[in-house]
């Protein structure tokens, strides 16, 4: 799958794809709570891409975990240490062995979520599928509402999707396990169980004290990193970056998740109350008790753990969305036909992304912020759509510094402004609202490209 500059995310994943063109796709980016839909979605998919509110749903809901969490962490240190070694601020050997390790941190939380996550998607889209009435029934809406879509295109979307589980592999795998769940236990449960899995107990304290999302650096501010007090392996140990979470195997936890389900179930009837069936879950796999975890809040919550809720940019978007999910309210604001439209929705309002990256023919720009959140001051009177942006610049730099490093084909090109490429003319208007942030990055690449391939070495 190829994605252009800058749409791709180096700790992001792809989702399922509702077409055989592999570039048709979408991909989450955790540690920025966006989606990215490239250009090629709407080229092949056209009005239809609006059935990929199945897979970007599920994905965003699962973000609302400690793992989802944990991204944000990682990924804001990654930043604030890249503007604090290009700004002068921290010395570069010590600078370049952090973001070493939050890059090596980052890497095994997408291996481990996407395999939960993209596991626990295809058996459900595949669940979703052989509902022939449902299938009818959502074929036929969409179609009344939209009559630019053909209803043959939109049911060969809806069944691409369901079709993807791959064959052999640890998603493959994974992902029959969770379906045998689905049928066994119901979607509520299969949902618990996936969530749990993805939100291992945390280091409670050291996340409180940690620095919250800000206006400073990439939206973040303070030198100490979270720190896990149960120990965290041995990349943690070799580049002083502790681990957030109490695993990074999740796709081990996962599987111990499953086996316990099917424990649960011999022990409990098939209506028991989901708030029972996820304390159960925890119990199983011998979370701590009092270990900052919050079963009560796990239904219907954004979090399962309440020292994860202290990130705005994961959290304001979920706690703004509106109560009809159904809504259409700022379409306009999109400026797109009703499919893309009704995915952006959905992205906002049912998965509680806080932006999209898309393109807008002949528009500017060519992203957009949750309008349920843009204007909403997050941080000391800043708005969130400025903590995002700036966000996105640095961690798009930052990414391009980390692959030149790894001479992974970006060469000596010279750093561009990720938010001036989405945009028609300047990001800033006439002329780039990062410009003097750019300037540095581009003074400090050569010695700081050095300093992390030889750390790499």
């Amino acid at each position: 799958m190829s994605f252009e500059y800058p749409f791709h995310d180096r700790h992001g994943f792809p989702l399922p794809r509702a077409s055989t063109d592999t570039d048709a796709r979408v991909e989450v980016s955790p540690g920025l709570n966006a989606l990215s839909v490239p250009p090629r979605v709407q080229d092949v998919l056209g009005n239809a891409s609006g059935v990929l509110q199945f897979p970007v749903v599920f994905a965003g809901s699962r973000l609302r975990t400690a793992a989802g969490a944990a991204f944000r962490v990682h990924e804001r240190e990654l930043c604030r240490t890249a503007r604090a070694v290009v700004d002068g601020d921290e010395p570069l050997q010590a600078g370049a062995r952090r973001l070493v390790g939050h890059d090596r941190a980052l890497t095994d939380l997408q291996a481990g979520f996407g395999t939960v996550t993209r596991a626990g998607l295809h058996a459900f889209l595949a669940w979703l599928v052989e509902d022939e009435a449902y299938v009818d029934w959502y074929v036929d809406s969409y179609a009344e509402n939209d009559s630019f879509v053909e209803p043959a295109a939109l049911r060969d979307a809806v069944e691409t999707l369901g079709s993807g589980a791959g064959r052999g592999g640890p998603v493959a795998t994974l992902a029959g396990d969770y379906r045998d769940l689905l049928d066994r236990h119901g979607l509520g449960a299969f949902e618990t169980a996936i969530d749990v899995a993805l939100d291992p107990p945390i280091a409670v304290d050291a996340f409180e004290h940690a620095p919250s999302d800000a206006p400073s650096g990439d939206g973040s501010r303070g030198d100490a990193p979270p720190t896990d007090a149960r120990g965290s392996g041995r990349d943690a140990d070799a580049f002083g970056v502790p681990r957030v979470l109490s695993t990074h195997d999740l796709e081990r936890r996962a599987r111990r998740v499953v086996d316990a389900a099917a424990d649960v179930e011999a022990e409990a009837s098939a209506d028991r109350a989901l708030g029972a069936f996820h304390t159960d879950l925890r119990e199983a796999i011998d979370d701590p008790v009092g270990g900052g975890l919050a079963p009560a809040t796990a239904a219907g919550s954004w979090a399962t753990q309440i020292a994860v809720a202290d990130l705005p940019l994961l959290a304001e978007p979920r706690r703004a969305r509106p109560d009809d999910r159904a809504a259409r309210d700022h379409q306009d604001s999109v400026g797109y036909p009703t499919g893309q439209a009704w995915l952006f929705a959905q992205a906002y309002e049912a998965a509680g992304f806080g932006a999209v990256l898309y393109q807008r023919r002949g528009g500017d720009p060519n992203w957009l912020v949750s309008p349920y959140v843009a204007s909403d001051a997050v941080r000391d009177g800043e708005s969130y759509a400025a903590v995002w942006e700036r966000a996105f610049v640095t961690d798009r730099l930052t990414a391009r510094l980390l692959e030149r490093a790894a001479d992974t084909g970006c060469g000596d090109e010279r750093l561009a402004c990720p938010l001036c490429v989405l945009s028609t003319d300047r990001c800033g208007g006439d002329e780039c609202a990062f410009a003097d942030q750019l300037a540095a990055f581009r003074d400090r690449a050569p010695a700081l490209v050095d300093a992390v391939a030889n750390v790499r070495s």
